[in-house]
């Protein structure tokens, strides 16, 4: 397993915007905040939540290896936390859009340790048709859902998740930051802390498989009429 170097600076791992809570309420409850509520609503679209639970996606080691089975990814996560102290577990989703009329979503689980600075990683990753997804906020929004899934199912498992990392930013120059408040809130309301960029590391770990993925799909296409 390849042990992978994070930067552990203070600019890049933050202190973190919330306070965690216990998880609380289901996916369909109302939280009282319109933008909570309305992004709830927006995920809850059968459409475009058809995918698998993350317990039977394929995942692969950052180094490239496939993993036979979640457990495997959970085993590797106790393995860390005998072996190295200050063990934090962090989630985040990117997504990239294709020529083909798709969108791929790459999900990724951090593993890093403050103490020994380093880490390791393993990832997920999705294909869904670009049509479900007509604007930039139903996009982030399934990013954000696809984060808390693999949070909850961690948390489900007794490992516990340090951060979700968003993918919008609070930067005004970007499109993204008008749904920050929205995303965020989100995630919060299911109890979990929240990074958004430029701190959100772990969306630009993320952002090498979904758009790998593209490159490597855009390389065999061309050899093919070659």
């Amino acid at each position: 397993m390849l042990f992978l170097s994070i930067q552990l600076s203070s600019g890049l791992l933050p202190q973190r915007m919330v306070p965690r809570t216990s998880i609380i309420a289901s996916a369909t409850a109302t939280t009282g905040d319109p933008a909570t509520d309305f992004a709830r609503g927006l995920t809850s679209n059968t459409a475009v939540t058809g995918i698998s639970e993350p317990e039977g996606w394929r995942w692969i080691s950052g180094c490239g290896r496939p993993v036979p089975q979640f457990a495997s990814v959970l085993e590797e996560i106790r393995r860390t936390q005998l072996s190295r102290d200050n063990v934090e577990v962090h989630v985040g989703c990117d997504s990239a859009i294709n020529s083909g009329q798709r969108v791929c979503f790459a999900t990724v689980i951090c593993i890093i340790s403050r103490s020994g600075g380093g880490g390791r990683y393993f990832y997920a990753r999705s294909v869904e048709p670009e049509r479900h997804y007509p604007v930039l906020q139903t996009r982030l929004l399934r990013e954000v859902e696809l984060s808390l899934s693999v949070a909850e199912l961690l948390m489900a498992h007794d490992v516990e998740v340090t951060t979700v990392h968003c993918d919008s930013n609070t930067d005004p120059r970007y499109k993204s930051t008008e749904h920050t408040n929205m995303l965020t809130g989100y995630i919060q309301s299911m109890g979990f802390e929240y990074l958004v960029k430029p701190h959100a590391w772990a969306t630009f770990v993320a952002d090498r498989h979904s758009r790998g993925l593209m490159s490597l799909r855009g390389s065999q296409k061309r050899k093919a009429l070659a």
